[in-house]
């Protein structure tokens, strides 16, 4: 199997192993408006040698492979992302796609369904390109002459995408959520890149799966994620779970919560435990470079945060769970799968 990572394409052994497969956490993000963003941010280099020094750690721990799903204009860092694998030796794979506001970039609004189709492909047959919105080793590019830098150096070392993310809001589907599900179907059908469809609505997401499927995507490469807003409970009931299964699709689960979710599964549907089982993957957390404003005041009531003053902090830790039911054969056809690269214009394979 053909990994698509940020150094290079890696083959990876076909032999079922646990525990090595890692799912979210970003890798680098940045959480603040787009419009709140400035390009003179501040370089935060012990904050980056903490995420390497987190890195180093995972891969001791057996991480081999992990999948970062920070879109495009969410301070998505092509650059730091190959500096953390050049230093690990981990796989690190990197997305296209879309986020939700305020850090949905204006092009997601205006441009067709084939437009966005062929960026993402472009950026996953290709190679990234540094928009607005995105990071270089730190620095935010919100400028012409930051993404002019960053382009250079990326036409000079290319990174390429190897898995598809965006974010929906609830149902009934937007008009840009329905373009989004509409566009990702398609690179992801014609690149073999599975799609993840972040969302804290089980309604939408079966929406966004039949909208997937009757584009041309299939439901084999498509994974919902739990977008977790704070009014939202965090972990899935069963009802919830079935409903995203009966698409055909995958879901991700916290190893903290899914064995637990499994195990309620395995008394409510005794006869559907092989099925879901083998369309649920439990994925560890890595640690997580994140820019957010800076609060002012302190820690009081009155406290607030500046969007023009940010603060860069490493979070969490890569811990292997105890109980994984992941198969990684499974896990790598599913999650990004580039070995099967087509032309969106002429559908022959090209790599």
């Amino acid at each position: 199997m053909i990994i698509r990572t940020v150094l290079s394409d890696r083959t990876f052994a076909m032999a079922a192993t646990r525990e090595n497969v890692a799912g979210w956490g970003h890798i680098a993000s940045d959480w603040r408006p787009i419009s709140g963003r400035m390009a003179d941010d501040q370089r935060p280099e012990l904050a980056h040698a903490h995420l390497i020094d987190g890195y180093r750690d995972a891969a001791s721990h057996g991480l081999s492979l992990a999948i970062d799903l920070t879109p495009p204009g969410a301070g998505r860092d092509a650059l730091l992302m190959r500096r953390v694998a050049d230093a690990s030796g981990i796989g690190v794979v990197v997305a296209t796609g879309s986020h939700i506001d305020p850090v949905r970039l204006a092009r997601i609004e205006t441009r067709t369904v084939e437009a966005l189709a062929e960026w993402f492909a472009f950026e996953i047959s290709t190679g990234v390109m540094p928009i607005t919105g995105d990071s270089h080793e730190g620095i935010g590019l919100v400028n012409d002459q930051a993404i002019g830098r960053a382009t250079d150096a990326l036409n000079t070392t290319p990174v390429r995408a190897g898995i598809i993310r965006i974010t929906i809001g609830d149902a009934p589907l937007s008009s840009t959520d329905r373009k989004l599900v509409e566009a990702a179907a398609i690179a992801s059908a014609a690149m073999g890149a599975a799609t993840v469809i972040v969302t804290h609505s089980p309604d939408a997401f079966v929406a966004a799966a039949r909208r997937f499927t009757g584009a041309g995507g299939s439901t084999r490469k498509l994974i919902h994620a739990r977008g977790i807003p704070p009014e939202v409970p965090t972990v899935f009931s069963t009802s919830e779970v079935l409903q995203v299964l009966d698409t055909g699709a995958n879901l991700a689960l916290d190893p903290r919560d899914g064995p637990q979710l499994l195990t309620a599964l395995a008394s409510e549907v005794p006869g559907r435990m092989g099925s879901v089982r083998s369309h649920t993957i439990l994925m560890p957390l890595v640690p997580t470079l994140r820019v957010y404003p800076k609060p002012i005041g302190g820690e009081s009531d009155d406290a607030f945060s500046d969007p023009e003053v940010p603060v860069t902090m490493v979070t969490g830790n890569y811990e292997p769970p105890a109980t994984n039911n992941l198969d990684e054969r499974f896990a790598r056809q599913l999650w990004a799968n580039t070995e099967r690269i087509v032309s969106l214009d002429t559908a022959e394979p090209t790599a």
